[in-house]
């Protein structure tokens, strides 16, 4: 089909100066030339506190908010503005240009984008610039160079107080290449560094902002044996400079192997005093069948492994992590069991070790009849010992968490109702388990349940809902209890395009043994949708809260309406 010239000239200018996600340019002549849709809401509330002086909110509220959508061949264009309480607010997606127009396998991106090469190595990070993905059945090939965000140093000092510095220009260059479909493996190489070209930053306190270099060589390979194992590996190495200004290093003998290979790597990168090496392994195996799943799964990143190309680094830690799953009753019954071991101190250069044991049971029950049920537990222990400095017992640290739910519930049904009961157990603590910590860490816990009862009758579009909760919270100081039921119900009026719901909520609280007054509630909440494109929504809100101990009292009314229009 041909485009009227128009709309070609339309698209291009689109096409070069907004941000497209990944159009596919192979599947235009299917797209719709220019839709807008998008939302427009209008409300308004009030509110009222019958206790003198105890104003929360204002006593009038109300605002337009609208979120139109352009889309211009398949380019979807956000738009969202706002008028509350005579604050304007307006954005729109501008900020930032980038397009990802792709044809069949190869993809091109240019502007503001987001590649991955390696959970490693480079995982999601927006940059500016350009790069060019070609994946065909079988084969990777990936490539960029252009800008990253480098994040704005925060110095905060007495003296200056908290000031936002500018930082180095950081720029990108990487590159990934991968075979395979089922079985894979890809080599992926990255390289940041900081601009130094330009004048050294200064900061407020007259230190200067160290520029960095990194580069990363990472290996991920993925494959199955005999139908059953499942292996991954990730592999990845990395040198970092912490400062590209520092003095470089002295020359060792002009023959040796030594100097061969800083010869080499130090026509990728300035090496120096600032410059450590770093090493990050991920291994994960599967084995499963037809009666259960086994997996064994490996973690370490050394203390010095850093990746620029990454949002977050986690490094100096050793991590074992073993599961089981397998299903029994005619697979009604699922049950997951799951250990860990975590470590940090690799190199033994802390003052301490955290040694961190995980282990959790996850049980999961479904009859054909109507009865389901579902209980967790997990425990989760810290202990330190010492490290490369000693530690005195005094100040070595030992917790537990643990952790219990379980809900269960029955549903059954006749031709004119529906029928609904279950309950729901939770416990928490957390303690401190080293009697020689002179300081030692007050313990929690925490147990609530709840039971509930609900009832549709068919005929008459009515739900009916009662329910009681009870919280209890314990450490060395207080005992809170909170103990109430709620009482609620929904109705569906003319033709179902009337929604009613109502519910009402009392809670009887105790602090310490002694009454802290009792909490009462009443929501009310009606919809009108008038067609598919509008509808009104009313609400109200009473609240009563007359603590005897503890907060202050409230007594307020809550009310609002509001306008919803789609197109």
């Amino acid at each position: 089909m041909k485009l009227p010239l128009f709309s070609l000239l339309l698209f291009g200018f689109t096409f070069f100066l907004f941000p497209l996600s990944a159009q596919q340019l192979d599947k235009l002549s299917s797209e719709e030339p220019i839709t807008f849709s998008g939302s427009l809401y209008l409300s308004g509330s009030t509110y009222h506190s019958f206790v003198p002086g105890s104003l929360r909110q204002s006593p009038w509220q109300y605002g337009i908010t609208g979120s139109p959508v352009l889309t211009i061949y398949g380019v979807t264009l956000p738009f969202s503005l706002s008028f509350v309480n005579q604050q304007f607010s307006f954005s729109q997606p501008f900020n930032r240009y980038g397009l990802s127009p792709a044809y069949k396998w190869a993809r091109l991106h240019l502007g503001w984008r987001y590649m991955s090469f390696s959970p490693l190595v480079l995982n999601g990070r927006e940059f500016l610039g350009a790069g060019l993905e070609l994946e065909p059945e079988g084969f990777r090939f990936g490539v960029l160079y252009g800008t990253l965000q480098n994040y704005y140093a925060q110095r905060d000092t007495a003296v200056f107080g908290t000031r936002l510095l500018d930082t180095y220009k950081r720029r990108i260059l990487g590159g990934r290449i991968g075979f395979g479909t089922k079985n894979t493996i890809d080599l992926s190489v990255l390289k940041v560094w900081d601009d130094t070209t330009t004048a050294s930053v200064l900061l407020a306190d007259n230190t200067y902002l160290l520029p960095e270099e990194n580069i990363v060589l990472g290996l991920d390979m993925q494959f199955s044996l005999f139908r059953a194992i499942n292996l991954e590996i990730r592999q990845a190495a990395s040198l970092h400079t912490g400062n590209r200004l520092m003095q470089t290093l002295d020359d060792a003998e002009p023959d040796s192997t030594i100097q061969q290979l800083y010869n080499t790597l130090s026509s990728l990168i300035v090496l120096n005093a600032s410059t450590r090496p770093g090493l990050a392994t991920h291994l994960n195996a599967n084995y499963h069948n037809r009666f259960f799943t086994l997996g064994l799964g490996y973690r370490r990143v050394d203390p010095y492994y850093r990746s620029l190309g990454m949002y977050y680094n986690t490094n100096d830690y050793e991590h074992y992590t073993a599961n089981l799953s397998f299903a029994l009753l005619k697979r009604q019954l699922n049950i997951q069991l799951s250990m860990g071991l975590q470590r940090n101190n690799l190199f033994n250069l802390r003052a301490q070790t955290d040694m961190r044991k995980i282990g959790s049971l996850s049980l999961a029950y479904t009859s054909p009849k109507g009865f389901y049920a579902n209980a967790f537990y997990n425990n989760y222990q810290t202990d330190q010992s010492a490290g490369y400095i000693q530690v005195v017992d005094t100040l070595r640290l030992a917790l537990v968490n643990e952790t219990a739910t379980l809900n269960a519930g029955h549903n059954w049904k006749t031709d004119t109702r529906n029928h609904n009961l279950s309950f729901n157990i939770y416990f928490l603590s957390f303690r401190d388990i080293n009697p020689l910590f002179y300081i030692p860490l007050s313990p929690q816990t925490n147990y609530s349940g709840g039971i509930s009862y609900r009832l549709g009758l068919l005929p008459l579009h009515l739900d009916l809902g009662l329910s009681a909760n009870y919280n209890l919270l314990i450490n060395d100081l207080n005992r809170q209890t909170a103990a109430g039921i709620t009482l609620d119900f929904s109705k569906r009026l003319a033709d179902k395009n009337i929604s009613l719901n109502t519910s009402f909520t009392l809670n009887f609280n105790q602090y310490n043994g002694i009454s802290d007054g009792l909490y009462y509630q009443l929501n009310t909440n009606a919809t009108w949708a008038l067609s598919k494109q509008h509808s009104i929504n009313f609400y109200a809100v009473w609240l009563r809260r007359k603590p005897q101990q503890t907060l202050q009292e409230i007594h307020e009314l809550r009310s609002g309406i509001s306008y919803a229009f789609s197109f």
